[in-house]
């Protein structure tokens, strides 16, 4: 799956890739081979001990962040959002999109099928982007989890003019929980 965003990071994101960004940090290069778990070091949004812990429970199909998420005391908004910047996925800016007409509008297309596994998955209709190299429309969605295996099968099946981004879960299901309300007419 592609990505048609030129630049993903904002500028002030960069600094928490970077493990020069925090000089002096205990565990600064320790997870060299996994730029996630650097990040989240580097970012303070895990402590490294929790880190090291998860590490040892870590398999390749449940890197170390994936852990980290099932531990106590760790921010898993915080984390959600730094895999994906690690990864490349934008993030959505949930201000002014998307509008619960165009969210209405694109669950209302979906079969029923289809519906459920977007409502489950938490996949936010967000916009439509446009890739200038193939001079295609593309549907955005806006989800908690972008390289969630489950999240890319799903996608795939919509068909190639499909993108993802990052959005905080809680916002993510606090309008398809809205747009799902008002097409019953509630």
């Amino acid at each position: 799956m592609s990505r048609f965003f030129s630049n993903p990071f904002r500028k002030e994101d960069t600094a928490v890739l970077d493990e020069r960004a925090m000089p002096g940090r205990a565990g600064a290069d320790r997870f060299g081979d996994d730029p996630i778990t650097q990040a989240l070091v580097n970012s303070g949004g895990v402590r490294l001990k929790q880190a090291e812990q998860a590490r040892r429970y870590a398999s390749g199909d449940r890197p170390v962040w994936r852990v980290l998420l099932t531990m106590d005391g760790v921010d898993r908004a915080k984390t959600y959002e730094i895999a994906a910047r690690v990864q490349g996925y934008p993030l959505a800016e949930m201000g002014a999109h998307p509008k619960d007409e165009f969210v209405q509008a694109v669950l209302g297309l979906m079969t029923p099928d289809v519906l459920q596994r977007t409502l489950t998955l938490g996949l936010l209709p967000y916009k439509f982007g446009f890739d200038a190299q193939t001079r295609a429309q593309r549907l955005v969605l806006a989800t908690h989890d972008p390289s969630s295996p489950e999240v890319i099968e799903a996608v795939e099946l919509l068909g190639g003019n499909v993108e993802l981004c990052y959005a905080d879960e809680r916002e993510v299901r606090r309008r398809l929980d809205r747009a799902t309300r008002l097409m019953k007419g509630e």
